[in-house]
């Protein structure tokens, strides 16, 4: 029985690729950004209709961070059949409801691991049952990913109102952390 219990978290962990507590930024090895860079663009997401409103530049299929100038920007690398991205979704439906209103946009980025993760259908129903309230993109194709040079899930981003990143954590272990700085940087003009 126990090893079946540590095969399943052996499991659970590579589900979510890698699980990493960084209570501190440390960055990647071969990122070309630090924090205070410019945010890379959304590159090939599709986006849900969960939350898709008008953009500026009139295209509702294709949203880009120059529209979003002057909110914080909260950008979470996730997928639906990670335990631990979902935990974070329900942090993040807190903040949205808390926070939406007072500038923050919250953009969730599903990038699948599996073939099944890829389709739309599955990614929609899952967004309807974890009662997602913040934008969804599809980034099957990982074009996101690759421009934040992202390696783990989850991974949420904190972008200011100027289009530049300012904090990254990977893993769990940062509700509150993430809740101060949210809150700091909504305060700052």
């Amino acid at each position: 029985m126990r090893f079946f219990i540590f095969v399943f978290f052996v499991l659970a962990l590579t589900a979510c690729d890698l699980v990493h507590d960084s209570s501190e930024y440390q960055p990647i090895s071969n990122t070309v950004f630090e924090m205070g860079d410019a945010a890379p663009e959304f590159e090939d997401v599709e986006w849900l209709d969960n939350r898709i409103t008008e953009q500026p530049n009139n295209n509702v299929n294709k949203i880009e961070l120059e529209d979003l100038e002057g909110k914080v920007v909260l950008l979470n690398f996730w997928s639906y059949d990670c335990g631990f991205c979902r935990e974070v979704v329900g942090w993040l439906n807190e903040l949205e409801r808390e926070y939406g209103d007072q500038g923050l946009e919250i953009i969730g980025i599903h990038t699948p691991e599996f073939a099944y993760e890829k389709k739309q259908k599955n990614v929609k129903q899952w967004v309807e049952k974890l009662k997602i309230e913040y934008l969804i993109g599809l980034d099957n194709d990982r074009r996101t990913w690759n421009a934040y040079h992202n390696r783990y899930r989850p991974a949420v981003y904190l972008i200011d109102r100027e289009g530049k990143l300012q904090w990254l954590r990977y893993g769990t272990a940062y509700q509150m952390e993430m809740e101060e700085k949210v809150r700091s940087m909504l305060e700052e003009r």
